[in-house]
């Protein structure tokens, strides 16, 4: 679990600065950062720090929290019927590579959806 944490952060992190370059193409100004705290645990923040997701390892699963304080979802490591490690995400009969995780995650906190 601690390896494909590390690795969901590097890739929420790459989805932080595509966003953050978009928005400077545009003349706005960097809106988002990731904050890092210990190894289990790391936050999306807005630069005003009025809104943030934050990522959580436990155990056996990846859990993200409002900046309320609310679960918004839940991922646990799976092996499809390939082989391949993917990440079943809340009730959702459908696997997430990681990238589709980040995304789901970051895709409310970036357009306000």
């Amino acid at each position: 679990m601690p390896l494909i944490f590390e690795n969901l952060r590097v890739v929420v992190s790459g989805d932080v600065d595509s966003m953050n370059a978009v928005l400077q193409e545009r003349g706005k100004k960097r809106l988002f950062s990731v904050t890092e705290a210990e190894g289990i645990r790391f936050s999306v923040i807005t630069i005003d720090a009025k809104k943030k997701v934050a990522f959580r390892l436990t155990d056996c699963s990846i859990i993200v929290r409002s900046d309320a304080g609310d679960t918004i979802h839940s991922a646990v490591p799976a092996f499809t019927k390939d082989g391949i490690c993917k990440l079943t995400v809340d009730d959702s009969p459908n696997d997430f590579e990681l990238w589709q995780f980040s995304r789901l995650v970051l895709q409310k906190l970036f357009f306000g959806a």
